[in-house]
């Protein structure tokens, strides 16, 4: 299992009461649930930008044209970090 340092930032977010959207494939939900997401998106079988909207904050591992997209679910005031 390939896990990038945004396993991290979820239980940084959960400590302030966060609630924890992650995208990830099939296999991995388990893990993610374990560590704290309070919801997962199967990467493979939908686009986050149909499930997500108006959220505060996101934090993009991946870069490129995910972090583009990333921008079309915050909401106004919102702020992305691409790491």
């Amino acid at each position: 299992m390939a896990v990038s340092g945004g396993h991290f930032a979820v239980q940084f977010a959960k400590a302030f009461d966060a609630y924890v959207i992650a995208t990830g494939s099939l296999e991995n939900h388990d893990f993610l649930h374990d560590i704290g997401v309070d919801e997962t998106i199967d990467y493979n079988v939908t686009d986050f930008r149909e499930e997500c909207y108006g959220l505060d904050f996101v934090l993009d591992c991946v870069g490129g044209q995910v972090g583009l997209n990333s921008l079309d679910v915050l909401c106004s005031s919102g702020q992305l970090v691409t790491v």
